[in-house]
């Protein structure tokens, strides 16, 4: 997704393409970490990997159960980590020349990071409530982005 919306923020694809790819990841997996319990109640689907939920003895009938303990808080902390990995590479490879064009993405990037260290604050208690920020919120980190990012 951050490859195609290049383009339209006029920012340079050679430059920004490691950038965006890393950015793409990092927002994919923050999405589906906080929309697990929504998409196990719209047909059980599952998109976190399963051989990473097996690595914390937690299989994915525990999922389809909704069984919120050590082992999910284990496996849920080991893929935020990923996210900020990710989220960190996308800040090194942003390409200075094009901080401006890429006020979007970098407003997006603040959004979704907000999210994940919600979520990880709160011991990731996506089965019962869906992690989002306010209207407030938002236009407040696209105002810190827009003059201090």
């Amino acid at each position: 997704m951050g490859l195609v919306c290049l383009p339209l923020f006029a920012a340079d694809a050679s430059r920004s393409h490691e950038y965006a790819v890393a950015l793409g990841h990092a927002l994919q997996l923050t999405n589906i970490l906080r929309d697990i319990g929504e998409d196990l109640s719209n047909g059980d689907r599952i998109y976190v990997p399963l051989h990473d939920l097996s690595r914390f003895e937690y299989t994915e009938n525990d999922l389809i159960e909704r069984v919120h303990d050590e082992r999910f808080i284990a496996f849920m902390n080991d893929q935020a980590d990923r996210c900020e990995d990710l989220y960190a590479k996308a800040t090194k490879l942003r390409p200075a020349e094009d901080h401006k064009t890429l006020l979007a993405p970098r407003v997006m990037h603040r959004i979704y990071h907000t999210l994940l260290q919600q979520m990880r604050a709160d011991n990731f208690r996506v089965f019962d409530r869906r992690y989002r920020l306010s209207k407030v919120q938002k236009i407040s980190l696209l105002m810190q982005e827009r003059f201090f990012g």
